[in-house]
């Protein structure tokens, strides 16, 4: 439902402090990258897009890439990743019917197949 996602990764813990995180649109074409810090410790991670970030489009599948990044920086092809995909979808849910509790609206995503958006309900509630 977002325009902006949160995407959520477990990510081992094999002491990288950086990963490369990129998107794409359905053509293979980029859409947003960028490099972040994480602990070495590893954990869930979440990226959400930033506001300079552009709006994902209604409709439309990204493929996401999240791959830990060696020291110096370096994203070898080999590199351990994970990938995904995204599509924004209209809302279903009606939010402000659950504004006092963010397990129910979390549920109420759940059963409408929204998967991003139901992780980061019940990760802000955490």
């Amino acid at each position: 439902v977002s325009a902006r996602p949160t995407i959520f990764v477990y990510l081992p813990p094999i002491g990288a402090q950086e990963v490369f995180f990129s998107l794409q649109d359905e053509e293979g074409n980029p859409f947003y990258y960028t490099i972040l810090k994480v602990p070495p410790e590893g954990g869930t991670i979440g990226v959400t897009l930033p506001p300079e970030a552009p709006a994902l489009q209604l409709g439309k599948n990204y493929l996401w890439y999240f791959a830990p990044l060696e020291p110096g920086g370096i994203l070898r092809p080999d590199n351990y990743a994970v990938t995904g995909w995204v599509k924004r979808v209209e809302s279903t849910v009606n939010e402000q019917g659950f504004a006092a509790s963010p397990v129910e609206l979390a549920t109420a995503y759940a059963k409408a197949g929204i998967w991003y958006d139901t992780l980061k309900v019940l990760a802000e509630a955490k």
